[in-house]
Protein backbone atom coordinates (compact mmCIF):
# COMPACT_ATOMS: atom_id res chain seq x y z
CA UNK A 1 0.00 0.00 0.00
CA UNK A 2 1.69 2.98 -0.78
CA UNK A 3 1.30 6.56 0.96
CA UNK A 4 -2.68 7.74 0.81
CA UNK A 5 -2.82 11.33 0.49
CA UNK A 6 -6.42 11.49 1.85
CA UNK A 7 -7.20 14.65 3.57
CA UNK A 8 -10.28 14.04 5.17
CA UNK A 9 -10.13 10.67 7.49
CA UNK A 10 -11.72 10.18 10.38
CA UNK A 11 -10.62 8.59 13.56
CA UNK A 12 -13.68 7.93 16.18
CA UNK A 13 -12.86 3.67 16.61
CA UNK A 14 -9.74 4.20 17.15
CA UNK A 15 -9.83 7.51 20.18
CA UNK A 16 -12.54 5.61 21.86
CA UNK A 17 -10.49 2.05 22.12
CA UNK A 18 -6.97 4.30 22.97
CA UNK A 19 -9.69 5.98 25.44
CA UNK A 20 -10.87 3.06 26.45
CA UNK A 21 -7.32 1.95 27.79
CA UNK A 22 -6.37 5.34 29.40
CA UNK A 23 -4.45 6.60 26.63
CA UNK A 24 -4.70 9.45 24.03
CA UNK A 25 -4.94 9.46 20.35
CA UNK A 26 -3.49 12.08 18.25
CA UNK A 27 -4.11 11.72 14.52
CA UNK A 28 -1.38 14.65 13.95
CA UNK A 29 1.35 13.05 14.50
CA UNK A 30 0.29 10.67 10.97
CA UNK A 31 0.49 13.66 8.84
CA UNK A 32 3.14 14.14 6.61
CA UNK A 33 4.92 16.53 4.81
CA UNK A 34 2.34 17.09 2.08
CA UNK A 35 -0.88 17.32 4.10
CA UNK A 36 -2.12 14.10 4.05
CA UNK A 37 -1.69 11.00 6.32
CA UNK A 38 1.09 7.93 5.97
CA UNK A 39 0.20 4.59 5.58
CA UNK A 40 -0.04 4.08 9.20
CA UNK A 41 -2.56 7.00 9.46
CA UNK A 42 -4.53 5.33 6.91
CA UNK A 43 -4.55 1.76 8.80
CA UNK A 44 -5.55 3.64 12.02
CA UNK A 45 -8.72 5.96 10.59
CA UNK A 46 -12.15 4.54 9.92
CA UNK A 47 -11.57 4.60 6.38
CA UNK A 48 -8.75 2.20 6.72
CA UNK A 49 -8.84 -0.19 3.45
CA UNK A 50 -7.86 -3.69 4.90
CA UNK A 51 -9.70 -6.17 6.08
CA UNK A 52 -8.40 -9.34 8.51
CA UNK A 53 -10.73 -12.81 7.27
CA UNK A 54 -11.37 -15.25 9.43
CA UNK A 55 -12.53 -19.00 8.84
CA UNK A 56 -13.52 -22.58 10.67
CA UNK A 57 -12.84 -25.78 9.57
CA UNK A 58 -14.51 -28.93 10.21
CA UNK A 59 -10.98 -30.67 10.95
CA UNK A 60 -7.65 -29.37 9.65
CA UNK A 61 -7.09 -26.04 7.43
CA UNK A 62 -8.65 -26.79 3.99
CA UNK A 63 -11.66 -29.26 5.17
CA UNK A 64 -15.25 -28.33 5.09
CA UNK A 65 -15.48 -24.64 5.27
CA UNK A 66 -18.10 -24.24 8.70
CA UNK A 67 -18.17 -20.07 7.77
CA UNK A 68 -16.41 -17.43 7.40
CA UNK A 69 -16.38 -13.74 8.69
CA UNK A 70 -14.10 -10.59 7.80
CA UNK A 71 -13.50 -7.76 9.83
CA UNK A 72 -13.31 -3.97 8.68
CA UNK A 73 -12.23 -0.91 9.91
CA UNK A 74 -8.94 0.27 11.79
CA UNK A 75 -6.74 -2.17 12.50
CA UNK A 76 -6.77 -2.07 15.83
CA UNK A 77 -10.58 -2.83 15.97
CA UNK A 78 -9.66 -5.58 13.80
CA UNK A 79 -7.92 -7.14 15.77
CA UNK A 80 -10.21 -6.84 18.79
CA UNK A 81 -12.90 -8.20 16.77
CA UNK A 82 -11.66 -11.45 15.00
CA UNK A 83 -9.89 -12.22 18.81
CA UNK A 84 -13.48 -12.26 20.09
CA UNK A 85 -15.20 -13.71 17.26
CA UNK A 86 -12.48 -16.93 17.10
CA UNK A 87 -12.50 -16.94 20.79
CA UNK A 88 -16.30 -17.37 20.85
CA UNK A 89 -15.73 -20.58 18.09
CA UNK A 90 -13.70 -22.33 20.28
CA UNK A 91 -13.78 -25.13 22.62
CA UNK A 92 -12.67 -24.50 26.40
CA UNK A 93 -13.75 -24.40 30.44
CA UNK A 94 -16.08 -22.73 32.19
CA UNK A 95 -15.91 -22.01 36.00
CA UNK A 96 -17.61 -20.03 38.45
CA UNK A 97 -16.29 -16.80 39.11
CA UNK A 98 -18.39 -15.68 42.33
CA UNK A 99 -21.92 -15.70 41.07
CA UNK A 100 -20.88 -15.30 37.51
CA UNK A 101 -19.55 -18.36 34.88
CA UNK A 102 -16.65 -17.52 33.29
CA UNK A 103 -15.61 -19.40 29.84
CA UNK A 104 -11.62 -20.11 29.05
CA UNK A 105 -11.33 -20.81 25.66
CA UNK A 106 -8.76 -23.98 24.63
CA UNK A 107 -6.65 -20.61 22.68
CA UNK A 108 -5.95 -17.97 25.43
CA UNK A 109 -7.64 -14.80 24.49
CA UNK A 110 -3.89 -13.14 24.87
CA UNK A 111 -2.45 -15.51 22.70
CA UNK A 112 -4.73 -14.79 20.47
CA UNK A 113 -4.99 -11.63 19.98
CA UNK A 114 -0.90 -11.29 20.23
CA UNK A 115 -0.63 -13.31 17.06
CA UNK A 116 -3.55 -11.49 15.48
CA UNK A 117 -1.93 -8.32 15.89
CA UNK A 118 1.65 -9.74 15.06
CA UNK A 119 0.35 -10.79 11.66
CA UNK A 120 -1.05 -7.71 11.55
CA UNK A 121 2.62 -5.67 12.18
CA UNK A 122 4.20 -7.59 9.77
CA UNK A 123 2.16 -7.90 7.11
CA UNK A 124 3.36 -6.32 3.47
CA UNK A 125 0.73 -3.23 3.27
CA UNK A 126 1.62 -3.11 -0.39
CA UNK A 127 0.15 -6.33 -1.17
CA UNK A 128 -3.42 -7.33 -1.43
CA UNK A 129 -3.42 -10.06 0.60
CA UNK A 130 -5.23 -10.43 3.83
CA UNK A 131 -4.45 -11.66 6.83
CA UNK A 132 -6.08 -15.02 7.68
CA UNK A 133 -7.33 -17.06 10.90
CA UNK A 134 -7.85 -20.77 10.45
CA UNK A 135 -10.21 -22.36 13.47
CA UNK A 136 -9.42 -26.17 12.90
CA UNK A 137 -10.57 -28.60 14.86
CA UNK A 138 -7.04 -28.46 17.25
CA UNK A 139 -5.70 -25.18 16.56
CA UNK A 140 -6.07 -21.84 15.00
CA UNK A 141 -4.05 -21.12 12.24
CA UNK A 142 -2.94 -17.13 11.68
CA UNK A 143 -1.05 -16.22 8.68
CA UNK A 144 -0.07 -13.35 6.22
CA UNK A 145 1.76 -13.95 3.05
CA UNK A 146 4.96 -12.02 2.08
CA UNK A 147 5.51 -10.51 4.96
CA UNK A 148 7.24 -6.62 5.60
CA UNK A 149 6.96 -6.01 9.34
CA UNK A 150 6.77 -2.59 9.78
CA UNK A 151 8.16 -1.23 13.55
CA UNK A 152 6.30 1.74 13.73
CA UNK A 153 3.09 -0.33 13.79
CA UNK A 154 4.96 -2.50 16.60
CA UNK A 155 5.76 0.27 18.76
CA UNK A 156 1.79 1.57 18.55
CA UNK A 157 0.48 -2.16 19.63
CA UNK A 158 3.15 -2.55 22.26
CA UNK A 159 1.94 0.16 23.85
CA UNK A 160 -1.31 -0.88 23.83
CA UNK A 161 -0.26 -4.20 25.78
CA UNK A 162 -1.49 -6.25 22.64
CA UNK A 163 2.33 -7.70 21.57
CA UNK A 164 5.53 -7.86 23.32
CA UNK A 165 9.14 -8.98 22.18
CA UNK A 166 9.30 -12.17 20.85
CA UNK A 167 5.75 -13.18 21.15
CA UNK A 168 6.38 -13.33 24.93
CA UNK A 169 2.81 -13.01 26.02
CA UNK A 170 1.47 -16.00 23.80
CA UNK A 171 4.50 -18.20 25.58
CA UNK A 172 3.44 -16.95 28.78
CA UNK A 173 -0.16 -18.48 28.12
CA UNK A 174 1.38 -21.91 27.33
CA UNK A 175 4.19 -22.22 29.62
CA UNK A 176 2.58 -24.52 31.50
CA UNK A 177 0.85 -26.60 28.37
CA UNK A 178 2.00 -30.02 27.31
CA UNK A 179 1.40 -27.93 23.71
CA UNK A 180 3.55 -25.28 22.30
CA UNK A 181 3.06 -22.49 19.86
CA UNK A 182 4.73 -22.39 16.81
CA UNK A 183 5.82 -19.46 14.45
CA UNK A 184 7.21 -19.26 10.98
CA UNK A 185 8.47 -16.14 9.36
CA UNK A 186 10.12 -16.32 5.99
CA UNK A 187 10.43 -13.90 2.84
CA UNK A 188 7.13 -15.41 1.67
CA UNK A 189 4.88 -16.45 4.92
CA UNK A 190 4.06 -15.52 8.71
CA UNK A 191 2.56 -18.06 10.25
CA UNK A 192 1.65 -18.62 13.53
CA UNK A 193 0.11 -22.44 14.89
CA UNK A 194 -1.33 -21.99 17.98
CA UNK A 195 -2.62 -25.40 19.05
CA UNK A 196 -5.52 -26.26 21.62
CA UNK A 197 -4.74 -26.58 24.85
CA UNK A 198 -6.30 -29.35 26.68
CA UNK A 199 -9.27 -28.83 29.37
CA UNK A 200 -7.24 -29.35 32.54
CA UNK A 201 -4.44 -27.81 31.24
CA UNK A 202 -5.63 -24.50 30.62
CA UNK A 203 -4.91 -21.19 32.81
CA UNK A 204 -7.92 -19.33 34.12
Amino acid sequence: MSVMNYGNLTYTLSKKIFADRGMDFDPEVFRTSEGGYSNIGVLFSDNCPVIIKAASFSGDFGSALRSINEFMGPVVMQADQCTNYVAGMLPGMSYLNGIRREYVPAVPVKALRETITNAVVNKNYENSSPVTVSVCSDKVIVSVSCPKPDSELQKIFSRLGYIAKAHEITDLCYSNADVKPDFVLTEEVFTATLPFIPAEQIIR
